[in-house]
């Protein structure tokens, strides 16, 4: 077994629940799908927890998918990589041959690398490039969209994705800075966010740590990979597989909450028609009716686990 040393950059959420919501088996074929690799912390439980588990891991980010081969590089040739978004996992199963999936796992949201990387854009902390690109092979950059979009399609962003009061106030004052001078930098986004917006009220997030979430939301699809996603994973699990999704934010987990509770549910018709004619069919069960999250030592240890919300279900 190979010895791995390097300092790990992320500390994965909920892993404890995570395995055991997920992990039914501890020994005997088990196959898992991970939408999100990122750094390898909920892979790794698996494979250890279980020495025959198998991973097909996902991730955008090159840089995260490096770091993971080498953290996982003890249970070769146990675990597959692919680079990509997990709206894809579908045809990566299909490359790869990986069939009768016993679980599927995706902890939606950033990591704790690419908020501390200034270079990457993704924090109002650091003064660096407005990217935000969680692979950096595409080619839409937060520069990108605050420079050319037009002023509904910047306001629907910020409302949308942000849920920003003064959303169509920042739009004009985007459309007006950049008459000037293009954006660059996301400490010249963040200014121009203070100075429109201002200060917060009480309790709340400051406005410019909600537009760099709608702008990074925006730039890397999340929403829309969201909502493609969930149906293909659970036409991905086998009968009794289960899918787990950690959310860190009300517009995810609103999505998940409401797929879930659709797919759960035998008739979907108004409540006032006489008879079903829907046709629908529960596919999917409801593994805990609230959502798991964090407790209070793993809270104290990672501040950032306070917001992450784990749902699971069982297909039927």
């Amino acid at each position: 077994m190979s010895t791995f040393n390097e300092a790990i950059p992320h500390q994965s959420v909920l892993k404890n629940e995570v395995l055991e919501q997920l992990l039914t088996r501890k020994s005997g074929s088990y196959k898992i799908i991970d939408g999100t690799l990122g750094y390898g912390g909920h892979s790794e439980n698996f494979l250890k927890a279980n020495p025959d588990a198998e991973v097909l891991g996902i991730d955008r980010d090159e840089d995260a998918l490096e770091f993971s081969k080498k953290r996982l590089a003890f249970a070769t040739p146990r675990v597959v990589f692919c680079h990509g978004c997990y709206s894809q996992m579908a045809e990566f199963a299909q490359e790869n041959d990986f069939e009768s999936i016993d679980a599927i796992l995706l902890d939606i949201g950033i990591s704790s690398p690419q908020i501390d990387q200034g270079e990457r854009g993704f924090s109002i902390r650091f003064n660096g490039p407005l990217d935000m690109r969680m692979n950096r092979q595409d080619k839409q950059t937060a520069a990108s969209i605050l420079n050319h979009a037009d002023e509904e399609e910047l306001a629907y962003i910020f409302k949308e994705y942000g849920e920003v009061r003064s959303a169509r106030k920042l739009a004009n004052a985007v459309i007006e800075k950049r008459k000037v001078k293009f954006f660059e930098t996301t400490g010249e986004f963040a200014e121009l966010c203070n100075d429109v917006c201002g200060k917060p009220r009480a309790g709340n997030l400051p406005v410019a740590t909600l537009c760099f979430q709608a702008l990074r939301i925006a730039v890397n699809h999340e929403l829309d990979e969201l909502d493609r996603v969930l149906p293909i994973a659970m036409s991905l699990l086998k009968k009794g597989g289960r899918l787990g999704v950690i959310s860190f934010h009300s517009l995810e987990d609103r999505r998940v909450k409401q797929f879930f509770a659709r797919e759960a549910t035998e008739c979907i018709c108004p409540p006032k028609l006489p008879i079903c004619c829907c046709g629908h069919h529960a596919s999917l069960k409801l593994v805990s009716k609230k959502p798991i999250t964090a407790g209070a030592s793993e809270t104290a240890q990672n501040p950032r686990a306070n917001c992450a919300k784990l749902r699971v279900v069982e297909k039927l």
